[in-house]
């Protein structure tokens, strides 16, 4: 993995482990969860609704 440096005194394994749930924890996402845009172009336009719903002048 780039970047990142493993202490002499932890196990590798456990370490990246540890790395990758940090990771999650943080808002990194898997591509495929159940009820997330499948791509960039559905992203835009949910985004885009989600905008034009705050815009709405009544």
């Amino acid at each position: 993995m780039k970047f990142i440096t493993v202490p002499e005194d932890k196990d590798v394994k456990t370490f990246l482990t540890e790395v990758k749930q940090d990771l999650i924890n943080r808002g990194l996402k898997p591509a495929n969860e159940p009820g997330s845009p499948t791509s960039e172009g559905e992203a835009l336009k949910e985004l885009a609704e989600d905008w034009m719903k705050d815009c709405v002048v009544d």
